[in-house]
């Protein structure tokens, strides 16, 4: 996008209008912005946008939270770890079956076949 030391992105941009660049990155920002009257029209498209943002949900941020909501995400937190576990058991087990069906599959294609034996060994060292 940018003919700059560094390349700038649109994050860049985004960080520009909310001035949360430091200097030296700030600098190169505004100099690439100068010579490109385009960006100056996407940065204040962008600062109008976040202004609009702020001004209908700021108030909404700054609401204390409700305690029975705190005490629902209290509560959940306790079974989570349980059930993270069982979902990567879960995960793992039709990750297991999905590619073992696809290397079974895949005797005809000689891509497949050479991943296979790849990971038959790598199984067969592990054990």
């Amino acid at each position: 996008m940018v003919k700059a030391s560094k390349p700038l992105s649109y994050a860049h941009l985004h960080a520009y209008a909310d001035k949360e660049l430091v200097d030296p990155r700030r600098v190169d920002v505004a100099d690439f912005v100068k010579t490109h009257p385009n960006l100056i029209i996407y940065i204040r498209d962008y600062e109008f946008i976040n202004k609009q943002l702020h001004d209908l949900y700021d108030g909404v941020l700054n609401e204390p939270i409700p305690k029975r909501l705190v005490a629902i995400v209290k509560r959940h937190r306790k079974g989570t770890k349980r059930v993270n576990k069982l979902m990567l058991i879960l995960i793992g087990m039709v990750l297991g079956g999905a590619i073992g069906v696809l290397l079974h599959q895949s005797q005809q294609f000689e891509v497949f076949s050479k991943a296979k034996v790849l990971i038959e060994t790598f199984i067969s060292r592990m054990i």
